[in-house]
């Protein structure tokens, strides 16, 4: 995985984003002992055992922490968010679009308000919920798409 990044780098390295390089770099190294360790040994005195524990990355991107940090933020929404029946919509921004949000960020931001507002103008309009149902509308942002080339899939990220 490390030649296929450096390959990657090198081909974009004037187009790449300071936090994408960073967090790359963070999980190719997650759990290898240059990013430090924390040393163990037995409380034996005769023994001579240790044990290095090397320290992940902690990022977000990383399948290791990024699956932990994903299930900390589900049990805490759990927690929180009333015991009910959900209803489950995804909304894909079609490809042809993907370049005109790359180039303005600050767009992505209206995204959301774009899809909420027919759901809740709907619902507004419906009088067969009962009153005291409510409307929770919770936004995951994904800036990778699924690719395929050549019958393989890859995720391609935006720079």
């Amino acid at each position: 995985m490390g030649n296929a990044w450096e390959e990657v780098y090198q081909q974009h390295q004037g187009t790449l984003r300071e936090a994408v390089v960073t967090n790359v770099i963070a999980m190719l190294s997650c759990g290898l002992c240059i990013r430090g360790y924390a040393l163990y040994c037995c409380s034996n005195s005769a023994c001579s055992h240790l044990k290095k524990v090397a320290f992940s990355c902690k990022s977000r991107f990383c399948p290791s922490c990024g699956k932990k940090a994903t299930d900390q933020w589900i049990a805490t929404q759990q927690a929180v968010l009333p015991h009910t029946s959900w209803q489950h919509i995804t909304f894909t921004m079609p490809s042809e679009l993907w370049g005109l949000f790359k180039e303005n960020y600050v767009l992505l931001g209206q995204l959301s308000a774009l899809a909420a507002n027919p759901i809740l103008d709907q619902r507004a309009h419906l009088n067969s919920y009962p009153k005291s149902w409510i409307t929770v509308l919770i936004e995951a942002l994904s800036l990778c798409k699924v690719s395929s080339d050549q019958g393989r899939q890859e995720k391609v990220f935006w720079p």
